[in-house]
């Protein structure tokens, strides 16, 4: 029987998975676009996983020749790190769901940034920052948090993230489109006003409405271009009909993302350089809400490393202090990291119980009769060294 590792990173957007050995070797690595975070819908978020993992079983075995469901062979565990944790009782729901499974041998549940915290500093005295679709920092000392600044849900906080991101994008869209139609019944041309205008940020709020991927219903929206009013715009429709959540605003702010990373993305649009310079200055805006995250949890002489989808972006805005600090800015996967967490917290437990069963050996005691003396007797080992051997004599 062969035990086998999985680790789940869950993020308000991605759902990442690993599969490791008992070794901590990775056999296979896999991601779906789906939330992973439990807070809210804790049963969608098992399904995602749930897809991901038959995913990956089925790929292990066609391509490996790895059959990790066949029982009679390999004896799962799970360690997953998601988002959302602190909802007590979405995290119940969650867990009862992971039971209810009986796919797993052992399983242990904690938060995203802990699975990043044991793929950067494996058991070590270590910082993490997430910037992801929500934002947190943490301190760690012995393998627990003894600092931490921030996650404390959107919109409210998570300042810095990609859903933050997202969030100062259309707030400050929609504030110039409402001055734009503050004359009731006024019909104006919104491409044309925003294309006139020298206002910072109008280039790259027409940049945005030009690409209704990124705030798309059922089907992609259509950019109708003159309205009347704010709450004709389609990209405002998109944000009241769902709900305005954070993944939401994240997909907005995947647009600033893109824009700094895709140099093809704005290739042939006549306003590329001023675009490629207001979404600058909200990425210098998120990094300068990461460096107060930093401030409240850093300690002399301890690394932290970045995590989430737009950690290498943000990481070249940081301050230097931050930067010095720096070990790595991953905005890929902690799921090896969540393989680690589950492989050593099973070792534990495992060493624990074979601790409790080593038989000691049996004590007898007894107490002399009255008329009874423990009288010393010699008895001459090998190596010239004495003995002195109890026994009981009885008094003459």
């Amino acid at each position: 029987m062969k035990d086998i590792f999985i680790g789940v990173d869950g993020g308000g957007t991605n759902c990442r998975l690993a599969i490791c050995t008992q070794d901590g070797d990775v056999l296979h690595q896999a991601s779906l676009r789906a939330s992973g975070d439990i807070s809210i819908y804790p049963e969608a978020t098992w399904q995602n996983f749930l897809t991901l993992f038959k995913d990956a079983a089925q790929h292990m075995q066609h391509s490996a020749n790895i059959h990790i469901l066949d029982k009679s062979q390999y004896r799962l565990h799970i360690g997953f790190g998601v988002a959302g944790y602190s909802a007590v009782e979405s995290r119940k729901k969650f867990i009862d769901l992971i039971e209810q499974s009986a796919l797993f041998a052992s399983y242990k549940i904690d938060n995203d940034v802990m699975a990043a915290y044991w793929d950067a500093h494996h058991g070590n005295p270590g910082g993490i920052i997430i910037i992801g679709t929500g934002s947190i920092g943490i301190r760690y000392e012995n393998q627990k948090a003894v600092a931490r600044f921030g996650g404390m849900g959107f919109p409210h906080d998570n300042k810095g993230s990609v859903a933050w991101l997202g969030m100062q994008l259309i707030e400050r869209l929609l504030t110039m489109c409402g001055k734009l139609l503050k004359n009731v019944g006024q019909e104006v041309n919104i491409e044309e006003a925003l294309t006139a205008s020298d206002e910072p940020g109008a280039k790259l709020f027409l940049a945005l409405l030009n690409h209704p991927k990124y705030y798309s219903l059922n089907q992609p929206a259509t950019f109708k271009k003159t309205y009347t009013f704010v709450a004709e715009m389609e990209i405002y429709q998109y944000i009241f009909a769902n709900q305005r959540t954070p993944v939401l605003y994240a997909k907005l702010g995947g647009f600033i993302l893109d824009i700094m990373r895709d140099q093809s993305f704005l290739a042939d649009h006549p306003h590329t350089a001023t675009i490629t310079r207001e979404a600058v200055r909200l990425i210098q805006a998120a990094a300068a809400e990461i460096d107060l995250i930093f401030a409240e949890v850093k300690k002399e002489g301890i690394r932290f490393a970045l995590y989430g989808g737009a950690s290498d972006l943000i990481a070249n805005y940081v301050s230097a202090e931050l930067k010095d600090a720096l070990i790595s800015a991953n905005s890929k996967s902690a799921a090896p990291g969540a393989c680690e967490m589950i492989r050593r917290d099973y070792e534990a437990k495992k060493a624990a119980q074979l601790n409790m069963q080593i038989p000691l050996p049996a004590i007898t005691l007894f107490k002399p009769a009255e008329s009874e003396s423990l009288t010393p007797t010699r008895t001459q080992l090998p190596s010239d060294r004495t003995q002195l051997n109890y026994s009981a004599t009885t008094q003459p």
